[in-house]
């Protein structure tokens, strides 16, 4: 009797919570330009644990999706929710939708499983993929990782990862990710450098790859991403040319976009290098090769905030790009190069 009342009462506490942090953030969850990708939807339903407190996930998923008016706006609120209020369970011990919902911590089964009611509960179907995830520093978590495809539309979806949109551990440290979006509406050729499913079919890739070619493929950082580089640019120059790309650094977040940029680890002192990113704030920039830097006033100002450069690498240690806003003292390096003879 006491667990039940418990459990009441823990639903409507949990319940008044969550739409406390749904309001603000809801604002920003309107329709938009997508891009879903096609899939047959499977015709098996994934193994979900059995409830404990009978959450009215009906009721949850109204709250959070309150104001929405289509699938996409209500997966994505849904998948913001989570991504807000969800820390992953360092202990490894959280593994269910209910005991998720409850102590606000879960492992990805936990996160899969909390989203996959709630939006299952709003009338979005959605689909469980289970594989292989490589990080930053390119190891391999062989034991399992599990994130999601959402249908918004009859036969197309998206891919997203609540998981790693929420944050990331360091040692026994939960830390939030600032941009959760990351890894919301993933282009399956981002997702491939760092997610293998098993399931072949979830690849939804002209040209599937192969585990072994997964396993010896250069890590990619998901900071490629929010640097606003091509994935297809990428995809190309890592499983065609087999190019290991340059090092990037997190601190130009907010203040730049790499459009166009050289996407190998080395460049060759006395080949010409063409460069062109946008700037996202009023803020300084600068190419720096050994002793000799390019100010923002020295490139090609192409309009829109958006500057172009093309430089030969003179010897040197590396080369880098780098800004500085109003905000900061010192100069950020955002990608920075090694020099090859």
């Amino acid at each position: 009797m006491k667990k039940i009342v418990f459990a009441v009462i823990a639903m409507l506490a949990l319940g008044q919570y969550a739409k406390a942090q749904t309001v603000d953030s809801l604002d920003s969850v309107k329709e938009e330009k997508f891009a879903s990708y096609y899939k047959l939807p499977s015709k098996s339903k994934p193994k979900i644990s059995s409830s404990t407190y009978n959450y009215n996930y009906s009721e949850i998923a109204k709250t959070i999706t309150e104001g929405c008016t289509s699938d996409y706006q209500k997966i994505k609120a849904i998948y913001q929710w989570i991504c807000e209020n969800i820390s992953y369970d360092t202990s490894f011990k959280i593994r269910t939708a209910d005991a998720c919902y409850q102590t606000r911590k879960g492992i990805c089964q936990a996160y899969n499983e909390l989203l996959y009611k709630i939006a299952t509960a709003a009338g979005i179907k959605v689909e469980f993929v289970d594989g292989m995830s490589k990080d930053k520093t390119g190891y391999v978590e062989k034991k399992g990782h599990s994130w999601l495809f959402a249908y918004t539309s009859e036969d197309h979806g998206i891919f997203m990862d609540p998981t790693w949109g929420s944050g990331y551990v360091e040692g026994k440290t939960f830390f939030r990710r600032k941009n959760c979006f990351t890894w919301f509406n993933v282009d399956p050729e981002w997702l491939i450098f760092s997610h293998y499913p098993r399931d072949i079919s979830f690849q939804l890739l002209d040209r599937p790859m192969y585990q072994q070619e997964f396993m010896a493929m250069p890590p990619v950082s998901d900071l490629c991403m929010e640097y606003g580089l091509n994935a297809h640019d990428i995809y190309e120059s890592i499983r065609k040319e087999g190019n290991t790309l340059p090092k990037l650094y997190s601190k130009g977040q907010g203040l730049i976009e790499l459009i166009d940029i050289p996407l190998r680890k080395s460049l060759k002192v006395g080949e010409s290098y063409t460069f062109r990113v946008k700037l996202l704030s009023d803020c300084e920039l600068a190419l720096n090769n050994g002793s000799t830097s390019i100010r923002k006033q020295d490139w090609k100002d192409l309009g829109e905030n958006t500057y172009f450069l093309k430089c030969q690498v003179l010897d040197g240690a590396s080369l880098s790009i780098s800004v500085k806003d109003s905000t900061n003292e010192y100069w950020n390096i955002v990608v920075n190069y090694d020099i090859e003879p």
